[in-house]
């Protein structure tokens, strides 16, 4: 009886390890650029982050990044009145305007208000190709803005054919 099972739990061992190395491959190809401002492998980052690629936008249906946001560890999404009301991130319990949010590497936050947060209420994901988070001071890259962590939104690059559009209303 023991040998038909080692027979058995062998192969099966064997099968399992290999799905194990091809995730740990695919993990160790993953690029972040947020974290170190250069390209750096996901397994050499010390500090906690998320990437939500551009699968999981799509899997997910989400019109809006903040509904995105509201999926992530140590994020906190707060919205104020109803649809388009003022919506701010908070990570790990600092304030929004500890929160230094990017777009395609450009500050984004709203350097007119007191509080310097991003206003999240309008962003769409259409045309987003990922979203990297990390959580935690990053102050010594990125500045003071930066003291709870950094959202970094990356959005997709043009390609193919140009294409153009014409539209006029009256009225």
């Amino acid at each position: 009886m023991n040998s038909k099972l080692i027979t058995y739990l062998v192969p099966l061992f064997i099968l399992l390890s290999f799905f194990n190395a091809y995730g740990q491959v695919h993990m160790q190809n993953e690029i972040v650029i947020t974290a170190t401002r250069t390209e750096s492998a996901v397994k050499e980052l010390a500090m906690s982050h998320t990437i939500i690629t551009e699968e999981e936008i799509r899997q997910k249906g989400e019109m809006l990044v903040l509904d995105l946001l509201k999926t992530v560890p140590a994020l906190d999404v707060v919205k104020s009145g109803g649809l388009g009301g003022n919506t701010s991130v908070f990570i790990r319990g600092a304030n929004s305007e500890h929160t230094l949010v990017l777009i395609d590497g450009i500050e984004s936050n709203d350097p007119i208000s007191s509080g310097r947060s991003y206003n999240f209420a309008h962003l769409s994901t259409e045309n987003i190709q990922r979203i990297e988070i990390i959580r935690g001071p990053q102050s010594t890259l990125y500045g003071s803005d930066a003291i709870a962590g950094v959202i970094n939104i990356i959005t997709k690059k043009g390609g193919g054919e140009k294409e153009y559009f014409f539209s006029s209303e009256a009225g």
